[in-house]
């Protein structure tokens, strides 16, 4: 159709649900404060979130910790490592080294 933007990029495939997932999909809900529901595109199909639910995951944690306590944690993977080393811990991931993260490609 003319106008309409189509995306050449191949969806990711390390990661299975993302493999699995087809790429034509869209779909957005917003909830408000006062329960609001606000829908559209293929909200019935459920989608893996991924790195959506970092904003959440450091919301709760600062709601319930603090600020500081996210601000201490940023840049650093589960490994206690910083998000761009290419350091990868004795056995972890079986001697495979792990896939650098992609913003710091």
């Amino acid at each position: 159709m003319p106008g309409t933007r189509r995306s050449t990029k191949v969806p990711t495939d390390y990661i299975p649900i993302l493999a699995e997932t087809p790429s034509d999909l869209f779909g957005l809900v917003i909830v408000t404060r006062d329960g609001k529901v606000y829908a559209a595109g293929d909200v019935d199909y459920e989608f893996s979130i991924q790195s959506v639910s970092k904003p959440f995951t450091a919301a709760l944690v600062m709601s319930e910790q603090s600020p500081e306590v996210v601000r201490e944690k940023i840049g650093v993977e589960p490994t206690g490592l910083p998000s761009n080393s290419n350091r990868t811990p004795a056995g972890l991931h079986h001697g495979r080294r792990r896939a650098r993260h992609p913003c710091w490609l």
